[in-house]
């Protein structure tokens, strides 16, 4: 506890960070099992205006990128108490742009008996051609890398 680390290096390990505005002096508060790949994601969707948090986006796009920092709070050896930990900072620094207590992120793991279940029970059924238009618009003009594998080697 109480290692502030702002470092463009972040090591691939479980740990609670803030995102800071250093200008406004409104934190962001979460906790992750790799802080690195986290920080990555925080910042491009929130230069990419699709952050979860209203809040934060908001005031990315009003600040600008160069008004926040990423600050390690606590590295976690276990990710067992990481959401007790998460809340504590919560609750004990004032922190804007969370709008939700600390939860449970590790999401639920559905068996490949249940994914089979799930596929069949859509497979066959019309789709409304609302959702085709808007799904085929989404992906006009991305550009798709393709796959490597043994079969076919790039």
């Amino acid at each position: 506890m109480g290692r502030f680390v702002h470092s463009p290096y972040l090591p691939h390990v479980s740990g609670i960070y803030v995102i800071l505005n250093t200008v406004a002096g409104h934190r962001y508060i979460g906790s992750t099992a790799d802080l690195q790949r986290r920080r990555q994601s925080h910042f491009f969707r929130l230069s990419h205006q699709t952050h979860e948090s209203k809040l934060l986006q908001q005031a990315f796009n009003l600040y600008g990128k160069e008004s926040f920092i990423f600050i390690v709070l606590e590295y976690a050896e276990s990710v067992d108490r990481i959401r007790e930990r998460e809340q504590y900072y919560m609750d004990t620094l004032s922190c804007e742009y969370n709008v939700f207590p600390a939860k449970d992120h590790t999401g639920y793991r559905y068996s490949e008996e249940s994914k089979l279940k799930m596929r069949l029970a859509q497979k066959g059924k019309p789709k409304d051609p609302k959702h085709v238009a808007a799904m085929a618009a989404g992906h006009r003009g991305l550009k798709y890398k393709p796959r490597k594998s043994k079969q076919y080697p790039a």
